[in-house]
């Protein structure tokens, strides 16, 4: 494209197309202290209870030995994160994103800020690095770590039972399924498994989809004498997370459907952080904790959330941020959540 020098023109504001981050599960259920490590192997031992009644017996007869519990033992090694952005000195020469043409602005102006966009970038990367950390570890209570030269998955030890699709009559699609019993049911089944009761309901699109259009949930609501619970489909408050909006309740669930997505290295395609035929109950009472371990750099030797620094290549001038982190957000509490695909 030719330009006219002596023709007028001006600059409108850069238009930036940025999605925001998911924090959904991060807020949500990983908002306790975080536990910092000096090691990045490091292993949890499992123990579930069991409801052992005391028994009874004569005042003058020996005691009764109460067995032990037998528990498990999870290692695994802390994911570790390393970023960088490279900023070369004759970058410096070349106009930012909306910067008008004919800008006073030097080049060591530009190299400031354009290193600050590039550590903003990289912190936004390593966030949603922790959301799907979290989302799996309460979605499918399973980890992946994948990279260039990691493939490893931390398994939390969910009971198998926690894990199912339903019946081909009980898909919420179905016209013979009853949602509400379905709930109540499940439930129950978290109970028995892990002692809490789950009091979230989060959906992917699909699933919510199916459950607002059931004749059998639809009439329960409509129900005067029975409280049911209170959908609104059409609310339009601001999301508090991006990427979640919450409905309503029903059946003793807080009803929320999250619909953010994670772009895959690996095939370059968008993919949900809860499948979109899928529903997750969990108890906002379990013990969700962000695990971080020591960074790997004599800068620092230490566990920290975030470990920056710059280096300085002479020959040809290059400047290169890098951050590091190791991130793990696991849930302690597995048998609290339930995965159920339903469409």
């Amino acid at each position: 494209m030719a330009y006219d020098l002596f023709g007028t023109r001006e600059m409108t504001q850069a238009v930036l197309q940025l999605k925001p981050i998911g924090n959904f599960f991060r807020s949500v259920f990983f908002n306790r202290p975080a536990e910092e490590h000096n090691s990045l192997l490091i292993d949890i031992d499992i123990y579930k209870g069991q409801r052992k009644v005391a028994p009874y017996t004569k005042a003058t007869s020996k005691s009764t030995p109460l067995a032990r519990t037998q528990y498990k033992t999870g290692s695994f090694t802390i994911p570790y994160i390393k970023l960088s952005r490279s900023l070369e000195a004759v970058q410096t020469q070349l106009r930012g994103i909306g910067e008008n043409i004919y800008s006073d602005k030097t080049p060591l102006q530009r190299a400031n800020e354009q290193m600050a966009k590039d550590l903003a970038e990289i912190e936004e990367a390593i966030q949603r690095a922790e959301e799907l950390q979290a989302a799996q570890a309460i979605v499918n209570a399973k980890i992946t770590i994948k990279g260039e030269t990691v493939d490893a998955e931390i398994d939390l030890l969910r009971d198998p039972l926690l894990t199912f699709t339903v019946a081909a009559a009980d898909l919420w699609t179905a016209g013979t399924a009853d949602i509400h019993q379905q709930l109540r049911t499940y439930a129950r089944l978290v109970f028995s498994k892990s002692g809490f009761t789950p009091n979230m309901l989060i959906g992917g699109p699909a699933a919510l989809d199916a459950l607002f259009a059931n004749a059998g949930v639809r009439s329960l609501l409509d129900n005067r004498r029975i409280v049911g619970g209170k959908i609104d489909t059409g609310a339009t408050t601001t999301p508090p997370y991006p990427g979640a909006r919450h409905y309503g309740d029903l059946a003793g669930f807080d009803i929320w459907e999250y619909s953010e997505m994670y772009l895959d290295d690996f095939d370059n395609l968008d993919k949900p952080m809860i499948p979109a035929d899928s529903i997750v109950l969990a108890s906002s009472g379990m013990r969700c904790v962000p695990h971080y371990g020591p960074i790997m750099d004599f800068g620092a030797l230490v566990p920290l959330k975030r470990f920056a620094k710059s280096i300085e290549e002479q020959d040809p001038s290059v400047k290169t941020a890098i951050v590091q982190s190791a991130p793990a957000m696991i849930n302690h509490d597995p048998d609290a959540t339930a995965k159920i695909k339903v469409v």
